[in-house]
């Protein structure tokens, strides 16, 4: 390990910046401080530059990410600061360092604009993961509330602008994107919702429950197209048979968790549903099955992350003794995004499988 570090450092050595690249940088970052600073006309209640103009310039400069992320690493990795920040919540000592700088970080230094969406798409997951551990300890508070439902508004709008650039790229991987959102919000929503008639905190529940609904429809679908019909369908019923296989294994031990189960097995079902239509339109060649193929890949999806909720919950359950633990409970085990690992997933409820 030592080695590599050596390398490392060898090689962060060798980067060298253009003149260009030198002034701009030093603009950016030195720049409009100093000049803050030496004017006489700044007082208290003068506005300080924001460290996420930083965040945007080094996210379209290579070498500045690299040597970026080499310092900070080198910076807060051993301390295992970022660790301890990943696991904090709203209202703990570290959730600014993770929400100000460890995330707005990841999303700067994605290489792809499908990454970059990737990524946004799962911070918003990440709020209504943490609202759902708040929750069920008893903590989710007004202010607690607005400050997820302000980020979680955030992620999306930053997803909708990264999108217009995926889709340029490639439709089908905005596509996917967009669907897995859909259903990876709408899931939470229907966890929250379950959540709000067994805390005392129903109305916050029920706000973050309505807030992640209308993030679901911000994000409108894209462009059919690129694999075969045959390609896609088999994905979908891969995708079915990896939710029904748990819940042929799954057991319950509360009502919220029965009440999951149960939406899981409903969204099962309207996945199979979906994905015969889809086979008869193929087969008939009097309409187009990609509607229907989607709103089974979004059922299917959803009722994988309900059932990882699940498994989130229950292990939270068996570790609250132990203090926070992990506090991320949303659906990683779908890889549609082969730029980062993990996609989220798509859609919510009879309205919206109708539609």
């Amino acid at each position: 390990m030592t080695m590599n570090f050596n390398n490392a450092k060898k090689d962060i050595r060798r980067l060298t910046m253009t003149a260009h690249e030198k002034q701009a940088m030093l603009t950016q970052i030195v720049g409009e401080q100093t000049a803050a600073v030496s004017s006489n006309a700044r007082t208290l209640n003068t506005p300080v530059v924001s460290p996420f103009s930083f965040f945007r310039y080094i996210s379209n400069h290579r070498l500045a990410s690299s040597i970026v992320a080499a310092v900070l690493i080198m910076a807060l990795a051993g301390g295992g600061v970022t660790y301890a920040a990943e696991g904090s919540l709203p209202g703990d000592p570290l959730y600014s360092l993770k929400t100000q700088v460890v995330e707005p970080l990841k999303v700067a230094l994605a290489p792809t604009a499908a990454a970059k969406a990737a990524v946004q798409a799962d911070l918003a997951q990440t709020r209504l993961a943490e609202a759902e551990t708040l929750a069920v300890n008893g903590r989710l508070d007004t202010p607690k509330q607005q400050q997820i439902s302000a980020l979680l508004r955030s992620y999306t709008a930053d997803l909708s602008q990264t999108l217009v650039q995926v889709r340029h790229q490639s439709p089908e991987r905005a596509e996917a994107i967009s669907a897995n959102f859909d259903a990876s919000m709408n899931a939470h929503a229907d966890v929250l919702q379950t959540l709000a008639g067994t805390t005392t905190a129903t109305t916050t529940v029920t706000v973050l429950s309505a807030d992640a609904q209308a993030a679901a429809k911000t994000i409108t679908p894209g462009r059919h197209g690129g694999a075969s019909f045959k390609a896609k369908r088999n994905a979908v019923q891969t995708l079915i048979q990896a939710a029904s296989s748990t819940l042929r294994a799954v057991a319950t031990s509360s009502s919220v968790e029965n009440d999951l189960i149960q939406q899981a097995q409903t969204a099962v079902e309207h996945a199979s549903r979906s994905l015969q239509q889809a086979d008869q339109q193929d087969s008939g060649g009097t309409s187009s099955p990609d509607d229907s193929l989607r709103q089974s890949r979004i059922s299917a999806d959803e009722a994988n992350i309900l059932l990882n909720v699940v498994s989130q919950l229950r292990s939270h359950g068996d570790s609250h003794d132990h203090g926070h633990g992990n506090q991320d409970n949303q659906n990683h085990g779908n890889n549609h995004d082969n730029d980062r690992g993990n996609e989220h997933n798509s859609n919510h409820g009879d309205n919206s499988r109708d539609n």
